[in-house]
């Protein structure tokens, strides 16, 4: 049976011919590979004798009706990255004389796991931290490679990074991607990305200029690293505070913490520069004291507690008189 010349059903099989020509099937049957506010993704395949692996994503079709989404979904198809650590784009499928078809999006099949579920492999190593950390690395370079393609990511988090074959780490879903201008704040309001892992100017505020840059998915980055660490969001209390994760070295805790300052330019202003952070928290040995911690607490007591100074002082000077009073009965 075919709904148009693009898209054509034969039982529980769909066959899409994508925008490069190409044909593309997959089964609706069989459960899908996993599902999001965008779409749902099946396992799919080419038609020829190459019968290449792809990933099926159908759009919500509750959204495909509307034309935003649906070029939305163009643009992602669009995007013919070639990066070790990005899901390959394919192509995307649609009737183009029928605003309220099916569409598709096609990329190529990543074999593993995402992020969150692979983690958990290192629950019980003693350097958890540590190699949770180096799995962000790959991001950082894919994230680096968008950015100088002038692509903001909007949606990193740990259900969008794929481990391939226990090794590689691939960033994917670019549904979202923000180009600069791409957003009209003019008609728009609300969130744009996943919460819990959004930064504060991904809240467009209608009529308000639109403030998205690539330090935005800097700060994605690092609520994604205090997830997998902490298992929570890293902000609480009034004012907002990082919150410390018990068992992660205090420096990369502080890159943690400069990724998620809530001003964008307090954080990193690059995805390379937060890499070389990043790596040199990895593996450099944390001190045997921190003594710059220490100050920083302390500074933080005797602002909160002034009297403390007083009781400081009467401390130290009782000391000197002890130590006086030692030299001169030797």
């Amino acid at each position: 049976m075919a709904i148009g010349n693009n898209i054509r059903v034969n039982g529980s099989i769909v066959y899409l011919r994508l925008n490069t020509g190409r044909w593309y099937q997959y089964d609706a049957s069989i459960a899908p590979l996993g599902e999001g506010a965008m779409g749902i993704v099946y396992a799919g395949c080419a038609c020829d004798d190459a019968g290449d692996a792809v990933a099926v994503k159908m759009v919500n079709p509750n959204l495909s009706g509307i034309e935003g989404i649906r070029t939305r979904a163009r643009q992602e198809a669009a995007l013919a990255f070639r990066h070790v650590n990005l899901v390959e784009m394919i192509g995307y499928c649609e009737e183009p004389d029928d605003a309220t078809s099916p569409m598709y999006i096609v990329s190529r099949f990543v074999a593993g796991s995402t992020l969150d579920d692979y983690v958990v492999n290192f629950n019980t190593v003693p350097d958890r931290a540590k190699r949770i950390a180096r799995c962000m690395l790959p991001v950082l370079d894919a994230l680096d490679y968008i950015h100088g393609k002038g692509i903001v990511h909007l949606d990193v988090k740990p259900g969008n990074i794929m481990v391939e074959n226990e090794r590689n780490v691939r960033l994917m879903d670019l549904g979202i991607a923000y180009r600069p201008g791409s957003i009209d704040s003019s008609s728009q309001n609300g969130l744009i990305g996943s919460p819990g892992y959004d930064a504060p100017e991904q809240h467009i505020r209608r009529g308000m200029p639109v403030e998205i840059d690539s330090t935005t998915d800097i700060y994605q980055v690092g609520a994604t690293l205090y997830q997998l660490l902490a298992g929570k969001r890293p902000y609480n209390g009034q004012p907002p505070v990082v919150q410390p994760i018990h068992g992660v070295p205090r420096p990369l805790m502080r890159v943690i913490e400069k990724s998620l300052c809530l001003d964008r330019r307090g954080r990193y202003q690059s995805a390379r520069e937060m890499r070389v952070a990043l790596e040199d928290a990895i593996n450099n040995p944390e001190p045997a004291v921190d003594w710059e911690e220490h100050r920083r607490q302390f500074n933080t007591l005797l602002e909160r507690y002034p009297q403390w100074r007083l009781v400081a002082g009467v401390a130290v000077g009782a000391l000197v008189v002890i130590i006086l009073l030692i030299l001169l009965l030797i």
